[in-house]
């Protein structure tokens, strides 16, 4: 329970929290600090501390928030390629009043469908992602995972949307 006859800081305490909500173990925490600090530190008192700090309902939170960061980042992405599109637009029809394009009307009109379609596929994505959501989250449940398992899942899966060749 102590390094050396001395109690854990606040900050030993946080760092392992910060381990804890990345989905280590609890002996893997204690190897971790044990080795960089040359503690004694043990998983029963990473444990320990995790229990009394309702380190779990932490973990849960981040899961949530990673999945939620996920759906922005990729709604994100899709909103800044229509204002995009919509300002090219915008440019050629301004272009177009002041009569300094050439573009025929039937390229304007293509490009307004281009537009729709896109915001069209940003509508089927989200009902998409909400769907795959939800059915991550009851294929876990339903496979009774343990909180250890889910997170590095999760974590795995959140890459490979992300595209990360980790």
């Amino acid at each position: 329970m102590s390094k050396e006859g001395k109690s854990y800081t606040t900050e030993d305490k946080q760092e392992a929290m910060g381990l804890y909500l990345r989905g280590h173990a609890n002996a893997d925490i204690a190897r971790k600090m044990n080795k960089r600090y040359n503690y004694k530190l043990t998983g029963e008192t990473v444990k320990r501390w995790a229990s009394k700090g309702g380190w779990d309902e932490y973990r849960s939170q981040v899961e949530i928030d990673l999945i939620e960061h996920t759906k922005n980042t990729v709604v994100s992405d899709m909103a800044k390629n229509m204002h995009e599109l919509e300002e090219v637009r915008q440019e050629f029809l301004k272009n177009l009043r002041d009569g300094r394009t050439e573009i025929r009307g039937h390229e304007f009109v293509k490009m307004t469908e281009m537009l729709g379609k896109l915001q069209d596929v940003e509508a089927e994505k989200q009902d998409m992602v909400t769907h795959i959501n939800k059915c991550i989250n009851d294929t876990l449940d339903t496979l009774e995972y343990d909180r250890r398992s889910k997170q590095q899942f999760l974590r795995v899966y959140i890459e490979k949307l992300r595209g990360d060749n980790k």
